[in-house]
């Protein structure tokens, strides 16, 4: 699953590609005490009343071949089940669309990326400009952007400018490209925003007249 939670409430569809007690119940949207394994993978269910909204916490795992990113999510519920697809005798796919919703704090999900073997979040993202000088640039000229990350219980960041999502609140006056790269397009001043892995930052940027 490629799909980034970043509203209040998002819906995500996915399929699980496995069998078992958890993938089950999702699926039926049952309780998980409904359902019990027997030897060889045998899933069975016990049959009672359903007993209303199924609430989950429920952790996601990308990998894109170089970083290993996990998602989870504290508060979701499946909102609709597909079809069961049969991929062999032995495997099954259940088809599910879930729906995240806030918690009281207001975050909807915690994203961690797997470090020298351990599970690490991001704590902050900032944004710098190369050069120094203050965060201008001159009308149609161009400016690196800088995007640094800072895991939590680690004191030194790394630069992830080439993996963070970045956009610009305004194109007509800047621009940026997907590395930071930053364009001045026309006398103003803009919003240069940067997301890694769950955290974000913002900068402002002025585009000066040209000569």
């Amino acid at each position: 699953m490629r799909t980034d939670i970043t509203t209040v409430n998002h819906t995500v569809a996915f399929t699980c590609w496995e069998t078992n007690p958890i993938t089950v119940a999702l699926h039926s949207g049952q309780p998980l005490e409904n359902f019990f394994e027997m030897e060889g993978g045998v899933v069975h269910q016990q049959v009672r009343r359903p007993s209303g909204q199924q609430l989950w916490m429920l952790g996601v795992d990308e990998f894109d071949g170089q970083n290993h990113i996990r998602t989870v999510i504290p508060r979701c519920e499946v909102t609709q089940p597909g079809e069961i697809v049969k991929n062999s005798e032995e495997v099954r796919g259940y088809p599910l669309t879930f729906t995240a919703y806030e918690l009281s704090d207001g975050h909807v999900f915690d994203r961690y990326f797997l470090s020298d073997g351990m599970w690490v979040p991001v704590q902050s993202l900032a944004i710098s400009f190369a050069g120094g000088g203050g965060s201008s640039v001159v009308e149609g000229a161009t400016r690196q952007a800088t995007a640094t990350a800072t895991p939590y219980g680690n004191g030194s960041g790394s630069e992830v400018s080439d993996d963070a999502v970045w956009d610009t609140s305004d194109p007509a006056v800047a621009t940026v490209s997907s590395s930071g790269l930053i364009t001045g397009v026309a006398p103003g001043t803009a919003v240069i925003s940067a997301t890694y892995k769950g955290a974000s930052a913002t900068a402002e940027i002025t585009v000066t007249p040209g000569e």
